[in-house]
């Protein structure tokens, strides 16, 4: 692992400033979804907008034991095809199958736009739901995937798999929201078990 130092820079993709953005590393307070105040975290932040964008490997260690403590196993049935979709999308990304569903269901949820184009009237199509996926889920990412299946008026299972469906064609293709999402997950842009929406969201 290459361990990185106050005021490294590279380049990424920034969400809120839609563009390849410089980002430079910093050691700033990491805010949790709770509030909560872990000191001294290695981050990465958009020069253009503040915004944090990556957290390199070296920095887990830290604020992994906090999602760590709020994280449940969760099932979720879905058909085959979806578990070959959740393989190859980690295969991809040289990612292990848990962070690879994670990683995708949070790059959902952290955005309407991205959840809110998926096909709410057609899971049936895909066939049975006969193969069981199950992961550790901290609650306040559930919490989210809870809220916005009562939007969308399906449950988890639908959800998920309706995410899945959708993502085979803008993960696995050359598209600008597959680089995001490879950029994102490059230095582990969400911790394991960490919650989507935060980590991008302060200036800390």
């Amino acid at each position: 692992m290459k361990i990185l130092n106050e005021g490294h820079r590279e380049k990424a993709v920034c969400p809120a400033c839609h563009d390849i953005r410089d980002v430079v590393y910093r050691y700033r307070p990491y805010i949790t979804e709770d509030g909560d105040t872990i000191p001294e975290v290695l981050q990465g932040f958009c020069e253009g907008c503040g915004e944090r964008l990556l957290i390199p490997p070296q920095s887990i260690p830290k604020i992994k034991p906090y999602y760590q403590r709020l994280s449940k196993t969760q099932e979720y049935k879905v058909p085959s095809v979806i578990d070959d979709i959740l393989l190859n999308i980690g295969a991809s990304i040289k990612m292990e199958k848990p962070e690879t569903f994670k990683s995708v269901l949070r790059f959902y949820l952290e955005r309407t736009s991205r959840w809110n184009r998926i096909d709410a009237t057609s899971p049936h199509k895909l066939g049975p739901a006969s193969t069981r996926l199950s992961f550790r889920v901290d609650e306040p990412t559930d919490a989210l995937l809870r809220h916005t299946t009562r939007k969308l008026a399906i449950n988890k299972n639908q959800f998920v798999t309706l995410m899945f469906w959708d993502a085979k064609d803008r993960l696995l293709k050359n598209t600008p929201e597959a680089e995001a999402f490879r950029t994102g997950t490059k230095f582990l842009h969400v911790p394991d078990t960490a919650t989507i929406g935060k980590i991008n969201a302060s200036r800390c």
